[in-house]
C-alpha cells in the first residue's frame, strides 16, 4: 500500500472515531469527568466555574469536595497542585483526587485524625500521605488508591466491614 493511501485510511478512521465519540456523548453516553483545581495559592471564594480553570483554583481540597457533587454519569476529578495541604479530607462518591505526584503533593493530618476518609467509587492518586492517624480510611469496597506514599501513620490504609483487601500492581 502506498504511503498516501495509508494516510487516507488513517484520516478516514480518525474522522470516524471523532464522529463516533461525539455521537456517543449526544446520545447519553458516559460523560468524562469534570475537572477542578486546588492550589496552596488558590482562593476558596472562587466559583465552581472559576475552579475549573487551572489558573483560578480553590485553596483547600475539602472545599472543592464540598462544592461539587459527582455522580455515576458525571464523576469529578479534583487536581491538586504541588504543595503541602494540612487537612482531614472526607470524600464524596464519584470524586477523585489527583495529586501532582507523590514527590510534589503532600497531605498531612490535622490533630492525628484520618487524613482521607473515602467514599464509594473514588480514586486517590499521586500523593504523599503523612500521619499520624490512618492514612486512608474507607467503609466502601470501590476505592482505588494508587501511586501514593503513605508514611508515619498509625495504619496506612484501613477498611471497615470488609474482610478482604485486593491489591493489584
Amino acid at each position: 500500500m502506498k504511503k498516501t493511501s495509508r494516510l487516507k485510511v488513517f484520516r478516514s478512521g480518525l474522522a470516524k472515531l471523532v464522529v463516533g465519540a461525539a455521537l456517543a456523548v449526544s446520545l447519553g453516553g458516559k460523560i468524562i469527568a469534570d475537572d477542578y483545581y486546588v492550589s496552596t495559592t488558590g482562593d476558596d471564594s472562587r466559583t465552581e466555574q472559576q475552579a475549573q480553570n487551572i489558573s483560578t483554583p480553590w485553596k483547600t481540597i475539602q472545599h472543592a469536595i464540598d462544592s461539587i457533587e459527582g455522580g455515576e454519569e458525571n464523576p469529578h476529578a479534583i487536581h491538586v497542585m504541588p504543595g503541602t495541604y494540612i487537612e482531614n479530607i472526607v470524600m464524596d462518591n464519584y470524586e477523585s483526587l489527583q495529586g501532582a505526584g507523590a514527590d510534589k503533593t503532600i497531605l498531612r493530618s490535622v490533630n492525628g485524625e484520618n487524613i482521607i476518609s473515602g467514599a464509594d467509587n473514588v480514586k486517590i492518586d499521586g500523593f504523599t500521605i503523612q500521619g499520624p492517624g490512618i492514612g486512608v480510611r474507607s467503609y466502601y469496597p470501590s476505592i482505588r488508591i494508587s501511586n501514593n506514599i503513605i508514611t508515619g501513620c498509625g495504619a496506612g490504609i484501613g477498611f471497615g466491614n470488609y474482610p478482604y483487601l485486593l491489591c493489584k500492581p
